[in-house]
């Protein structure tokens, strides 16, 4: 061996073969060599995460739960490093961490109250701390053992620290942004306040609360749940997920239960959930801007980009839906895709609930076509309508994951309807038995929407009620199974509603109170936002009593919430079967929408005689509406709801009456209506209450939608033959309307009648048009002389 070791004399040979060693040897050694080195430099980089750490640790003390988390995790430092040690990345996996943990904790100094209860911040500290404890339970099932013996225990610690890693960079990009200067900040807010959000539209919301919107029922819709979750954590699953189903089968919940899952985990972007009920939550045009407000404020990243989108186009947010995707989360999306972390999540619900069927086909086809390259994922639900199903599966582009909800097995569904019936009416006395639970669930069907309008029926927890009796009038109930065909599918739910009205509309009953029955369940269905019940009875002209007694029986069907007393339809699968002849079947359930809302018009025409000149009493026309410091507590008192609710939707109400010689007299119509006919409503009120309702519109800030109202009359004037002299009156008040609101003159609501009135020319007035001042009494030039001069609004 002394020889073959020997370094040879001549150094030209040294050069030619410095070692004069087999081949085989050489090789051994050098990689000996270079193995004991990137152990040394993998040690070396584990214990520089330690010491950053720990620092990060000391740093942290504005922020208990950051310096809980990171306190655990150097507890759990030789977990992790035995189980990385035979990963190839053994060092990256410490050195990429030590980088983020370093700037990190140059950040903390930073780190404000505010930003320490950050609901964000707090989220992610929450789920770093559940990996942490995970990998700790480690340690506490290998006592007396040597620590991640099997390669299972190794892979699950590594992909929690993976996951540890992922929640630090998000960490470190959230704080990182957060040292923007405050008057960037204050700019952000402005810019995202100016977008046309609606706060009624998020999965938790008090509105949600009030409608009672949830989640599943524990233990149910576990392999649905199973399969959703699945998607979301495939980094190559499909960018979109589109869950379809009939009415009533759960998508709701479930979509409900994969938001509470995604927050929980940090991966909940944005949720918009679509409500017919609610007008501002089934308005299309007000999704794109929800979702992008709400990821702004789950995202800096995205925010910072956004915020640049709408510095250069501020008024995106009330432009088209193409517009809007582009310019509010394509391209911000794109710009801020290296700085998002993955795995996050948008959520639709009930898109098919939407009234503008042209707008939903635009924003699937964007949301198809750029989704596969944004750094997120998008999960809708609806019901199978042709707009919604036939762009879903085209075979334009990337295809959506799909999964039909009516399709999963009745055997499954079945089951979880009965843990579903056992656990709401358990606090019966006595409660149901088992097998009266299973006959109440298998005449469900598929239908949870069916087993819940059949709880709230029997266990009402509002009202009290013979639960027995109705226990047993719900296990009497026949119902007949579909033998196919189309038509068929809502038989059971049909009957269940059926049944639920024929006993609210009890025979006994004086033919008054049925009336008043029908007219309370049809308004809150053909209702353009939901009324409370005493802005109902102002609108029906009935009593709040009356009303009330009228909502008593049909609590099984309409939601009465606590404290506001807001009604509305506990499903969407209600106002259909009312709506629909074929499945109402009967006058006295079914409601003839078009005859309604003729009703409804003239309700709202003699709910706004009570518009009256300067309804909030302002003193001058010199002080804008800004700032006159109680104008919001003026406008509360001086304006009711139900007459702002006939000032915002009586254009809608006409446009839903029947297209009929409005010149005919109606039918024979309730006392509280006038029999005059609805074009001589319309006429009295363009002539005598044009400018009160404007005066409304304008303090209540939404002068916007007048023009718009104005040419839905327009258009069923249109359908009416034009009616000449009103068609043309309509016309001008709409453009009167339509200067005023652009013009810096709606920012002082008394130059409706100082600037505007005055201003606008005459040519543009019919014969009515030309007497739009008051017919009260009061002339355009008493309000001058009563408030100051006019002015120039700059």
């Amino acid at each position: 061996m002394g020889t073959l070791l020997s370094r040879p004399s001549d150094p030209q040979t040294r050069s030619r073969n410095t070692w004069d060693l087999p081949q085989n040897i050489k090789n051994w050694i050098k990689k000996t060599a270079g193995s004991n080195k990137a152990k040394a430099t993998a040690q070396a980089a584990w214990a520089t995460l330690e010491t950053t750490l720990r620092l990060l640790e000391r740093s942290s003390d504005a922020f208990p739960p950051l310096k809980s988390a990171v306190a655990g995790l150097v507890g759990c430092l030789d977990i992790i490093q035995a189980a990385a040690g035979n990963h190839q990345d053994y060092a990256d996996l410490a050195s990429r961490f030590e980088g983020m943990a370093n700037t990190l904790s140059r950040y903390m100094n930073e780190l404000g109250p505010a930003e320490a209860n950050d609901d964000t911040i707090t989220g992610i500290v929450r789920s770093i701390d559940t990996q942490v404890s995970h990998i700790a339970q480690k340690r506490g099932r290998s006592k007396g053992k040597r620590l991640l013996e099997s390669r299972e225990d190794q892979d699950d610690v590594i992909k929690c620290y993976r996951e540890i890693e992922r929640l630090f960079q998000e960490l470190q990009s959230d704080i990182g942004l957060r040292t923007l200067s405050k008057v960037n900040k204050q700019q952000e807010m402005s810019l995202l306040g100016g977008l046309s959000t609606v706060t009624d539209a998020k999965y938790n919301s008090s509105y949600s609360t009030a409608i009672k919107r949830r989640g599943c029922t524990a233990e149910t819709r576990e392999n649905v749940q199973e399969d959703l979750r699945k998607w979301v954590q495939d980094p190559n699953g499909a960018k979109v997920f589109w869950m379809s189903g009939m009415a009533g089968t759960g998508k709701t919940t479930l979509a409900y239960s994969l938001c509470e899952w995604l927050e929980k985990n940090n991966q909940l972007g944005a949720s918009f959930f679509c409500s017919r009920t609610s007008s501002s939550c089934s308005d299309f045009s007000r999704i794109v801007p929800t979702i992008a407000h709400q990821l702004a404020q789950f995202s800096p990243p995205f925010r910072s980009a956004l915020h640049q989108a709408l510095s250069e186009n501020p008024e995106v947010g009330g432009q088209n839906i193409v517009l809007q995707f582009k310019e509010l989360l394509q391209e911000p999306l794109s710009k801020s895709k290296a700085e998002i972390s993955k795995g996050i999540v948008v959520v639709i619900d009930a898109l098919d609930e939407c009234g503008n069927k042209s707008g939903v086909r635009l924003m699937l086809e964007m949301l198809l076509k750029f989704a596969p390259n944004l750094p997120l994922k998008f999960f809708v639900t609806s019901r199978p309508e042709p707009v919604i199903h036939d762009k879903m599966t085209s075979p334009e582009g990337i295809p959506p994951a799909l999964m039909y909800l009516h399709d999963v097995e009745r055997d499954l569904v079945e089951r979880d309807i009965q843990k579903y019936l056992t656990e709401v009416l358990s606090p019966m006395r006595p409660p149901p038995k088992k097998r009266q639970i299973e006959r109440l669930a298998r005449n469900s069907g598929r239908l949870f929407i069916y087993a819940a309008t059949v709880a709230r029926y029997i266990f009402p927890d509002d009202i009290p009620v013979d639960s027995a009796a109705r226990l047993k009038t719900m296990l009497m109930t026949k119902v007949e199974r579909p033998k196919g065909g189309s038509g068929k599918q809502y038989e059971e739910l049909d009957q269940l509603y059926h049944t639920v009205l024929s006993m609210a509309f009890d025979k006994r009953l004086e033919e008054s109170e049925l009336e008043n029955m029908r007219r309370v369940l049809w308004t809150a269905v053909c209702a353009r936002e939901p009324m409370t019940v005493k802005t109902m009875s102002s609108v029906l002209d009935l009593t709040y009593d009356q009303v009330s007694l009228a909502l008593r029986p049909l609590r099984s069907v309409l939601h009465v919430s606590e404290g506001s007393e807001v009604v509305s339809t506990l499903h969407a699968s209600f106002p259909d079967y009312l709506l629909d002849y074929s499945r109402s079947g009967s006058e006295k359930f079914h409601c003839d929408e078009p005859e309604h809302s003729e009703f409804l018009a003239r309700r709202c025409f003699e709910v706004m005689k009570d518009l009256k000149f300067n309804i909030c009493n302002l003193e001058s026309s010199f002080v804008l509406d800004k700032h006159v410091p109680d104008l919001d507590d003026r406008a509360e008192k001086a304006i009711s709801p139900s007459l702002f609710y006939a000032c915002r939707y009586w254009s809608e109400h006409i446009q839903q009456a029947p297209a009929s010689p409005p010149l005919t007299p109606p039918s024979p119509s309730p006392a509280a209506v006038s029999s005059a006919p609805l074009s001589t409503m319309l006429d009295e009120f363009l002539s005598q209450r044009l400018l009160f309702w404007m005066e409304v519109l304008n303090l209540k800030r939404c002068i916007g939608v007048g023009a718009s109202m104005l040419l839905r009359v327009q258009n069923w004037l249109s359908k009416n033959n034009g009616l000449g002299d009103i068609q043309k009156q309509t016309g001008d008040a709409r453009n009167f309307v339509t200067t005023f609101a652009a013009s810096p003159s709606s920012q002082s609501t008394p130059h409706i009648y100082i600037s505007a009135l005055p201003l606008c020319p005459k040519e543009q007035l019919s014969t009515k048009g030309k007497e739009l001042h008051l017919r009260s009494g009061t002339e355009p030039t008493s309000f001058i002389k009563l408030l100051s001069p006019p002015m120039a609004i700059a």
